[in-house]
């Protein structure tokens, strides 16, 4: 395990980006597992990054920190 130290959003977002292209570059399978809210702007930020990105080798998908029924208006699904 790495500890990166950042101290903004765009420090952020190419160390993220570097971190899932380098993966992806190297044929390895992502799970890529997102939060809604105040993040969804920057990870499409760091989506428009990668450049290794198949449908192939990535797969994206949604978590929920609430613990609420996934019809629930409050759910991030």
């Amino acid at each position: 395990m790495h500890r990166l130290v950042v101290t903004n959003k765009e420090g952020a977002a190419r160390a993220i980006a570097h971190g899932l292209d380098s993966a992806l570059g190297n044929k390895l399978n992502v799970l890529w597992l997102l939060s809604g809210g105040s993040n969804v702007k920057l990870q499409l930020e760091i989506l428009g990054m990668l450049q290794n990105a198949t449908h192939h080798n990535l797969t994206i998908s949604l978590i929920d920190e609430r613990f609420v029924p996934l019809d629930s208006p409050h759910s991030n699904w």
